[in-house]
């Protein structure tokens, strides 16, 4: 269990959205993963816990590649910044754009305090999971649950040798 409690809980409506990936081409929650569960992470460059936090979900997302599920995350900085961040830790995850300017829409609609915050939602758009921070237990169980639903039961996430940290508190969101 997270140790900041999320404003929109497991079982809630996920609020539909829509925001530009970095051509600009506008997405929509219900298009993002028609027909399966869909994987959002809100994010913002800054975030020392995201910057972790995105090199294992990029990881996890490279190992879904063979059965075309796919990871959104949701930048709150601006697509050339979030490019130049993506680059420099190697991130190759879809990402669209949260923007300022128009007042941190999605952010907003889902109550966000903290970032990271992450989101499984189910075809029916209600929210089937979510985890504030990082938290190795809810990310290993929230792979898990989406590895499974694609087809892929038995995903392994880390190395035996690999040092992962148990919980990290995120950041404040939109600032």
């Amino acid at each position: 269990m997270s140790l900041v409690a999320p404003s929109l809980q497991p079982g809630a409506w996920a609020p539909d959205f829509a925001l530009p990936d970095s051509e600009g081409r506008l997405h929509s929650l219900t298009e993002l993963n028609p027909g399966g569960l869909v994987w959002l992470t809100f994010f913002k460059i800054s975030c020392p816990t995201c910057q972790s936090s995105l090199h294992f979900i990029d990881r996890f997302n490279r190992k879904l590649a063979s059965v075309n599920a796919r990871v959104w995350t949701i930048s709150q900085d601006p697509p050339d910044h979030t490019r130049m961040f993506n680059k420099e830790f190697e991130i190759e995850l879809a990402c669209l754009f949260d923007s300022e300017d128009e007042g941190f829409a999605a952010s907003e609609a889902y109550g966000l305090v903290y970032v990271p915050t992450t989101y499984l939602i189910e075809p029916d758009n209600r929210i089937a999971q979510v985890s504030v921070g990082w938290d190795r237990a809810e990310f290993e169980n929230m792979a898990r649950t989406f590895a499974t639903a694609a087809g892929i039961p038995n995903l392994m996430l880390f190395d035996d040798d690999e040092h992962v940290d148990e919980i990290r508190l995120g950041c404040a969101s939109k600032n």
